[in-house]
């Protein structure tokens, strides 16, 4: 469902309609999907870790996926807090105005769906750069 909203034009519908914002995030198969692809790349840094733990400079590989392991969980947690604000400002919608359309209603959809662009972009980022860092550091590794 795409809503026309006066002035700022077509606005699409809220993730996974209202769901998505009327309890847990996890209802919603958007941010369940993002916390999954959050989780491989989780994964996939431990995997760099053990695999290149044997090279000379072992500690300097596990202090780059320690930073990249905290950079990962710390945008996971931003975002639910971001959540929560949303979520808030939702419910008082809800009593304030019934109507959509509104430009609170606006802002709430694109925010909604902003957080959880954001999050899968950064965490499709992160793999790919470490699926790159690997590869170099397997080359190195081979003599």
């Amino acid at each position: 469902m795409v809503v026309f909203i006066e002035g700022v034009g077509e606005v699409r519908s809220f993730l996974d309609g209202r769901s998505f914002l009327e309890g847990a995030p996890f209802r919603s198969g958007y941010f369940v999907i993002t916390s999954v692809v959050g989780m491989g790349a989780l994964l996939g840094d431990a995997y760099l870790v053990y695999r290149c733990w044997p090279m000379r400079n072992g500690l300097a590989v596990l202090g780059l996926a320690g930073l990249i392991a905290i950079q990962i969980i710390y945008q996971w947690w931003r975002i639910w807090r971001y959540y929560a604000v949303i979520r808030k400002l939702y419910s008082r919608k809800r009593l304030a105005e019934a109507e959509d359309g509104t430009a609170l209603d606006a802002a709430l959809r694109i925010a909604a769906g902003g957080l959880i662009d954001i999050l899968f972009y950064s965490y499709g980022m992160v793999i790919v750069a470490l699926a790159i860092i690997g590869l170099l550091l397997m080359r190195l590794q081979k003599p």
